[in-house]
């Protein structure tokens, strides 16, 4: 009698070629998908975050102003020596002044150290800008707020990312010094970029 043995291999675990090349397509193509769908999220989210921080820097400054009974300066700055002007897109500072000449102008020098507070605009894509303030000193783009009984610089400052006007934020300030963020102007019209 003749006994036949059949001896059997194991099958390798793992993938093929093939199941890898499938599954890698899949991945990837579920990722283009997903990053395109969250990517408005994301710039919401930058466009919010900047708002926010404006508004706590003011909210801060109209406190500073109350407490030390001086006016407090907000504006936005370009270059490395913060020289104050209308683009706030690379950051923003707020001290108190002291309008050491009587020009009506925040020069170099005036503004306190000791109250300087920098804010940084981490989030590139983001413009940050202002039109005139009214009831403001020079140069533009300058904020006032002032310690009660006194009038504050009321106007806005407009956040815009890539998709433009119709998802710009604005944080509009009173000449009370109160603030708020919306998406339209002190007007009611739409805001512009």
């Amino acid at each position: 009698m003749t006994v036949t043995v059949t001896v059997r291999r194991p099958r390798a675990g793992g993938f093929s070629l093939l199941d890898l090349l499938v599954a890698m397509t899949v991945a990837g193509t579920l990722v283009t998908i997903g990053t395109s769908a969250l990517a408005p999220l994301l710039q919401d989210s930058r466009r919010t975050a900047i708002a926010n921080e404006l508004l706590a820097t003011v909210l801060q400054a109209r406190s500073d102003a109350m407490r030390l009974n001086r006016p407090i300066v907000l504006c936005g700055f370009a270059d490395a020596a913060r020289t104050c002007g209308r683009d706030w897109s690379a950051g923003w500072l707020a001290a108190a002044w002291t309008d050491a000449d009587g020009d009506g102008r925040v020069d170099s020098g005036e503004l306190d150290p000791a109250t300087l507070q920098v804010f940084a605009n981490r989030h590139a894509g983001l413009s940050v800008r202002t039109r005139r303030f009214a009831n403001a000193p020079g140069p533009l783009g300058v904020a006032v707020l002032r310690p009660p009984g006194q009038f504050s610089s009321p106007g806005t400052v407009t956040v815009c990312d890539a998709r433009g006007a119709t998802a710009a934020r604005a944080l509009i300030l009173s000449a009370t010094g109160r603030a708020r963020v919306t998406d339209r102007g002190a007007d009611g019209r739409a805001l512009a970029c």
